[in-house]
């Protein structure tokens, strides 16, 4: 059965006590969603993955999730969480079956936690992982004075991803009024919708990020479930050459510059973010854009290369790597540079996942040589520094 994970991502996190999501908060290298999605994403058991996320988030996760080949949509959320789980519902495939709704906010799930719920979803039966309770459990008054102890015999904490076969899901859906019932899962939802709901065996290190506290702890199980190898330096170079073409628009470094022609490409012909993305697959031994990204897919056409260099960065990275340094020179006689030089580090800085002091950017001329010193086109060469793991062969 085709099953298919939808990622709720909409939610302010508002214990965890900062300004900005909690599920963009850094974590050994990647932000907390990208840990939560790269887990899904290597299942072979999770064919599609849909984030719903919080509308002012939407350009951000499209760039930071276009590494994950399995995410097929970044469609926005509700207010709620059913409200935003419905809607990633209605982005599923027709042909889904079986689907697994995990909180972005989990960073530490394991491939044997997402295959048994997986494993335990059949018709009229629903799954979610779950650990036995076994601390004493009392109940307090508001004000924190203990009322009474309670019998944790049967108790458990239920943690995500809970599966069920859509159909299940959606008829929980239709006929639950969630005026009056507020799952805060979709266990609860399918138990109150007459759905049998299997508790399989969880992880203590499953844990949700709430508190920044929790980063610690998720670092920790993090880094020692993936050891580094001893650290080695590479470099790769990139390099890319575009003409001029009128009726286009003209990116830079992943900014829109003001011109009289734009620069001819099956994407947005972004010669430098074409010629960093490059450079990094170059330095990780990770092929070329050409195999990324191929100019005879309609789905690249006129699409914004910012998500290739971030699609590389995390490529690099899923091979154990981190972006060190990235050296740029683009070769023009105009536009001049310099004016939008700022834009383009922070740009090129966000699709990396790196400060923009880990950025160079250079331009010089042709000096009128050339098909660049004509006028008829921009080249870009980038150099990329990064650390890691040696190579390893197949």
């Amino acid at each position: 059965m085709k099953a298919a994970a939808i990622v709720p991502a909409a939610g302010s996190g508002s214990r965890f006590g900062s300004q900005r999501s909690k599920i963009w908060t850094s974590l050994a290298q990647r932000s907390v969603i990208e840990w939560a999605v790269a887990a899904l994403d290597h299942h072979p058991g999770v064919s599609d993955i849909i984030i719903v996320a919080a509308p002012r988030d939407a350009d951000q996760m499209q760039t930071a999730l276009s590494g994950y080949g399995k995410v097929n949509e970044v469609v926005p959320g509700d207010q709620t969480r059913a409200g935003s789980v419905q809607r990633g519902l209605a982005a599923l495939s027709k042909d889904t079956e079986v689907v697994i709704v995990h909180d972005a906010a989990r960073p530490c799930v394991s491939q044997d936690t997402i295959g048994r719920v997986l494993a335990a979803v059949s018709p009229g039966v629903a799954a979610a992982p779950g650990v036995p309770i076994g601390d004493s459990v009392k109940r307090a008054t508001t004000d924190g004075f203990l009322l009474e102890s309670l019998d944790r015999n049967g108790l458990w904490t239920v943690q995500t991803p809970q599966g069920s076969m859509r159909t299940d899901l959606e008829r929980a859906y239709s006929e639950v009024d969630l005026t009056m019932l507020e799952p805060t899962d979709e266990a609860g939802l399918l138990a109150a919708a007459g759905v049998a709901v299997r508790i399989v065996q969880g992880d203590p290190d499953n844990l949700k990020i709430t508190y920044p506290e929790d980063i610690a702890r998720a670092e920790r199980i993090l880094r020692g479930r993936y050891p580094r190898s001893p650290s080695v330096t590479r470099t790769g170079i990139g390099y890319d050459v575009h003409r001029f073409a009128a009726g286009r628009e003209l990116w830079l470094g992943g900014v829109r510059i003001p011109h009289t022609t734009g620069l001819l490409g099956h994407s947005d012909a972004d010669v430098v973010m074409h010629a960093v993305c490059d450079a990094l697959l170059g330095a990780a031994g990770a092929g070329d854009i050409g195999v990324l990204f191929p100019d005879h897919d309609p789905v690249n056409k006129g699409r914004r290369s910012r998500e290739f260099v971030a699609a590389a960065a995390r490529r690099v990275s899923d091979l154990g790597n981190t972006v060190v340094h990235i050296d740029v020179t683009i070769v023009a006689e105009e536009p001049k540079i310099t004016p939008y030089r700022p834009a383009m580090l922070a740009a090129l800085a966000e699709a990396l996942g790196c400060e923009t002091g880990c950025i160079s950017i250079k331009a010089t001329t042709n000096e009128g040589m050339g098909f660049v010193g004509r006028g008829e086109g921009i080249a870009c060469m980038a150099v990329a520094t990064i650390t890691g793991k040696a190579l390893e062969e197949d």
